[in-house]
């Protein structure tokens, strides 16, 4: 029994103790609290301290918060007075901070505070341009666009002047551009001449660093072409060589090197060759061999999808004009030549030799096909193919066709 009254005491002890010793909540309902410090305009970087008088001392804190984020002071007090510093992060920013004096949940004013752009020292200056190369004639141009900042990279005010110049050739052009919604910028539209512009900007005593667009050729304007060769025979063998005129665009201006000029050649049956070259100031060259038979060419060149040249023949005469066939004594070696070319020189080695072989009833059987050495060109007919018979066979070189009839034993 005397064991639960000493329980029973205890209990009832530490029942008073805790509640006497538990902290009393502050009456807020009689406090008040008023904004001592009377600016509400800093420059950024500034030191800024509110100070809040009370009719009682507390610890209120104070709930700062701009478009950057939110944070909460608490105050140095003295006495009636409390304290709150604005830390950097957000002292240095130019834009609105709004406060909150919060007491257990109880707000005991409001109100905000102006950060402005520090213009007292020295602006830094952000630039940028683009595109960097344009194409002359006046319609492409090239963006400047410019970001003053205070030391603390916070943009300056609007109105803000930014003088510009920019070079091209002897000629220097100053102009004044005026900060609005953080940037100054402008268009530089191209010359009609190639070359280079040279852009700087100033603000505030800071220049910016040399930026440079480059001045390009517009598309090409019609152009001619002419040819050079060392004879005029079709000896398959030679290298005719087309070469352009200067290629310049409709404002005077060469077009860049390593333009691609396209030579079409369409033959005497309509058949089209190309080859094709690049330009070297202004100028193209292309080579194509000369035909193995007497021809007729028109070539014209094109800049694709923006110039072309007039049409050019060019004529080739026959350099050969007859050549011999010998047959073995078996009629199954067929030999070609000797094939003589103008001055009656031996043809080049490699000159195309063609061979159709018909039957009786002049159904091709096969069709063969070789190149000459030292001027000759030969065929052979085996009899394992080729039985006894007769048989007639058209030969084909330089354009020049020639049929035989024989009789194979």
């Amino acid at each position: 029994m005397k064991h639960y009254i000493y329980i029973l005491v205890i209990l009832i002890c530490s029942f008073s103790c805790s509640k006497s010793d538990a902290p009393k909540k502050q009456d807020t309902s009689t406090i008040t609290s008023t904004l001592i410090t009377k600016k509400d305009s800093f420059t950024a970087g500034d030191s800024i301290v509110l100070k809040f008088s009370s009719t009682k001392e507390n610890e209120a804190v104070l709930i700062i918060k701009n478009v950057y984020g939110t944070t909460v002071l608490r105050p140095k007090t003295d006495k009636e007075i409390s304290t709150y510093k604005i830390p950097n992060s957000f002292s240095s920013i130019a834009n609105k901070i709004h406060w909150e004096l919060i007491l257990n949940s109880n707000k005991l004013a409001t109100g905000s505070i102006q950060i402005t752009t520090d213009t007292t020292k020295k602006t830094k200056l952000e630039t940028y341009l683009g595109p960097r190369s344009i194409i002359a004639g006046g319609n492409d141009f090239s963006m400047l666009v410019n970001v003053p900042t205070d030391w603390l990279d916070n943009p300056m005010l609007d109105d803000t002047k930014v003088a510009i110049k920019h070079q091209f050739k002897k000629e220097i052009t100053i102009d004044t551009l005026r900060v609005k919604n953080l940037v100054a910028w402008t268009t530089i539209y191209s010359p009609k001449k190639t070359g280079r512009i040279l852009i700087t900007s100033l603000s505030s005593g800071t220049k910016s660093k040399e930026l440079t667009s480059v001045i390009l050729p517009d598309n090409a304007s019609d152009f001619t072409i002419g040819y050079t060769r060392n004879h005029k025979y079709a000896d398959g063998n030679q290298i005719i060589t087309f070469t352009s005129s200067t290629i310049k665009d409709n404002h005077g201006n060469i077009v860049s090197d390593g333009t691609l000029v396209l030579f079409s050649v369409k033959n005497s049956n309509g058949i089209q060759l190309q080859t094709n070259g690049t330009t070297i100031n202004g100028v193209a060259k292309a080579k194509l061999l000369h035909p193995t038979k007497k021809e007729s060419w028109v070539v014209t060149a094109y800049v694709t999808g923006a110039a072309k040249s007039n049409n050019l023949p060019v004529d080739f005469d026959a350099a050969i004009v007859d050549y011999t066939i010998t047959l073995s004594k078996d009629n199954r070696t067929i030999t070609i030549g000797p094939i003589e070319s103008f001055m009656q020189q031996l043809v080049p080695d490699g000159l195309a030799v063609k061979a159709t072989i018909y039957d009786a009833n002049k159904i091709v059987l096969n069709t063969k096909e070789t190149t000459t050495l030292k001027g000759f060109a030969t065929f052979n007919l085996d009899s394992d193919f080729y039985k006894s018979n007769d048989y007639n066979i058209t030969i084909e070189a330089a354009g020049i066709k020639k049929n035989k009839t024989l009789h194979l034993r």
